[in-house]
């Protein structure tokens, strides 16, 4: 289906705000993608994931531990793509385990592990269109990210 959601963002709060709306439409299984520069706001809107779950941790970026597993109302798997060095070290920290576990799983510079993505997905893409602001769309991948992206498409009022 790879429907399409687009929301402007105009500061950190709005892109954690978004992350929340991520976090509370959430299920078991599910998978985010995001493709984004850096200091797009990947972390901020995985801060907002995170209270979302109401996970009590502080989220930061797992860049040089890889993976943080982070215990709300079902665990969060926030992983970071972006020093590792393929697909083989990937499956190495666990993410096949992730990926398939009991909870939701956010991939930071997923680019770079690109052939390890689950056919059903959601696929976020953060592009900053000026000082402060981004464009973030959300795309539904296979028929879990289709759902997914129907639960937040609702949560948020954009049927």
């Amino acid at each position: 289906m790879n429907d399409k959601v687009h929301i402007d963002s105009g500061a950190p709060r709005d892109t954690a705000a978004l992350g929340e709306v991520l976090g509370e439409t959430a299920r078991k299984g599910d998978v985010i993608v995001f493709v984004a520069e850096l200091g797009a706001g990947k972390t901020t809107m995985t801060q907002g994931v995170a209270r979302g779950l109401d996970a009590p941790d502080e989220v930061t970026s797992p860049t040089f531990i890889l993976m943080q597993v982070h215990q709300g109302r079902m665990p969060l798997y926030h992983v970071d793509a972006y020093r590792l060095r393929g697909e083989e070290e990937a499956l190495g920290i666990g993410l096949d385990e992730a990926i398939d576990g009991d909870g939701l799983c956010i991939l930071e510079w997923a680019e770079n592990i690109s052939g390890l993505w689950p056919v059903s997905r959601l696929e976020v893409e953060i592009v900053q269109t000026g000082p402060g602001q981004r464009r973030i769309t959300l795309t539904g991948h296979g028929p879990a990210g289709d759902d997914y992206l129907r639960r937040i498409r609702t949560r948020l009022g954009k049927e």
